[in-house]
Formats: C-alpha cells, structure tokens, sequence
C-alpha cells in the first residue's frame, strides 16, 4: 500500500518529479511508500488503478499551480480523495488560489522553493496521441505526450 498518492498536471512533471523522487529516497524504507502516474499497470484502465491505489492510500498530495487549476483531471482525482474521507495535501507550486474544497485545508507550500513557470497548455490530437497541437482533446494522461490535457 501507498503512504500517498500524487496529483498533478503534466504541465507540472518536471518538478512532479523531482519531489517524488525526494519522497520515494526519504520514505525509502516504506515499499511502495509513493504512487504516481509513471507507475501505472499497461493494460489497464489508468483512471481505476488511480481509483485504487487513492483508496489503499490514507493520503493524496495535489501540486497545485496554474495548471492543475485548469485541469479537469486533477479535480476529478481530489474530488475522488475526498468524497472517500481520504487526507488531501495541497501543495503549492505558485500563488494561484485554492479550489474552493482545497481552500480550508492546510498544505505545503513550495512557492519559491522550486522555480516554476507558465506554459501554454495543448491539447493531444494523434490517434497514437505523441503529437500535440492546441485544438483537439484526447484522454488525459496519455504516457509519452506532454500536453497539459494528458
């Protein structure tokens, strides 16, 4: 089982991964300790197995920014988190407000601690979904696109 679950946009990566790999080095000792996206099972339908390990999971973390804000998936997952009474972590990546159900909660903040910056969000439109372009939609988080709807 997972300590915690991550959520994030794709926008976001970068920095995503970095501070996972910080916290997989720190809870080293716990197998497992952190899930996100890189891990999912081919094969499978993605949403489940997020569903899944959110509900093994006593926590999720949302790195929150601009572009989580904008993303459809990210609330989907810590609308998911807490309809389950699950400990939803905001964390703030830049000075963009709270969604009003993560205003109350006390997070970590990371303004200034790690650099982020603004990127224009585009939407995949291959079949294959590894080409992007800023008018279509695909579903989200399709491995191997950068597009901020992926």
């Amino acid at each position: 089982m997972s300590v915690l679950v991550i959520s994030y946009s794709r926008d976001d990566q970068p920095q995503v991964r970095a501070l996972v790999a910080l916290l997989k080095a720190g809870l080293r000792d716990v197998e497992k300790a952190v899930f996100w996206d890189e891990e999912f099972e081919p094969g499978e339908p993605w949403f489940d197995q997020l569903k899944a390990h959110i509900d093994a999971s006593p926590q999720l973390f949302v790195f929150w920014c601009h572009h989580s804000n904008a993303s459809d998936q990210v609330r989907r997952e810590f609308s998911y988190a807490l309809a389950r009474e699950k400990q939803v972590v905001p964390v703030l990546l830049d000075d963009t407000p709270l969604a009003d159900e993560l205003a109350p909660i006390h997070g970590i903040d990371l303004r200034g601690a790690i650099r982020h910056r603004r990127r224009r969000r585009t939407r995949c439109t291959s079949r294959l979904r590894t080409t992007c372009s800023p008018s279509s939609s695909a579903s989200p988080r399709t491995p191997g696109c950068g597009a901020a709807s992926c």
